[in-house]
């Protein structure tokens, strides 16, 4: 029988590459210098740091976030790419922009597309350390950014016990791409769907 423990997880960026070993990456710093190596994919979207190593046998470096720009990392045929983004954030007091945070990057055009997952737990096989189920499943954000823009907005957001995935798509999505009249028009009468997310950015920034 498989030993299970149970994984808790928050604002993680992208499930696919977490874990303890170190990937192949590419680092951009804000200073435009670049540097090649090796990372641990940062688990929090807030974290302060990035573990590098020069080569897999070589001493971990501590690489501040606010130091960084961009993030590449290689995953078998794929190319993960990493933005420190400052997004839009309700509070009490109003809108507020948070500090950057470490997005994944889906699309690139006249909107950027950003990606992130909320607070989850899942099951891990403690033998092979494969995961396997989310017990509860993770909210997952979605954020677009336009060059003129301070701060990415959310334009969906999917969460545990969510009873209409497409709410926040219909009210901020609709709004956010409302300088397209035509698809902002039919993602309120329900043409499109939260799982579409990536197809209305790609209309939006003239794609397709």
């Amino acid at each position: 029988m498989k030993n299970l423990v149970l994984l808790l997880s928050c604002c993680f960026l992208s499930m696919s590459v977490l874990g303890s070993t170190y990937k192949k990456a590419k680092l951009l710093y804000i200073d435009g210098t670049e540097k090649e190596g090796f990372v641990k994919v940062p688990k929090l979207s807030s974290d302060k740091y990035i573990s590098f190593k020069e080569s897999k046998e070589s001493e971990r470096e501590k690489v501040p976030s606010e130091e960084l720009h961009l993030l590449y990392v290689y995953v078998q045929d794929q190319v993960l790419e990493y933005e420190q983004v400052r997004t839009y954030k309700q509070t009490l007091r109003g809108t507020k922009i948070s500090h950057p945070l470490w997005l994944e990057v889906l699309r690139r055009g006249r909107a950027t597309l950003y990606f992130a997952t909320g607070m989850g737990i899942m099951e891990i096989d403690e033998g092979t350390g494969q995961r396997l189920t989310w017990i509860n499943p993770p909210d997952n954000l979605w954020y677009c950014l336009r060059k003129n823009e301070e701060a990415a907005t959310l334009v969906s957001w999917t969460f545990p016990g969510c009873v209409n995935k497409n709410n926040i798509l219909r009210k901020k999505g609709a709004k956010y791409f409302s300088d397209n009249p035509g698809l902002s028009r039919k993602i309120k009468k329900k043409q499109y769907k939260w799982d579409e997310i990536e197809t209305i950015v790609d209309i939006y920034n003239g794609n397709m």
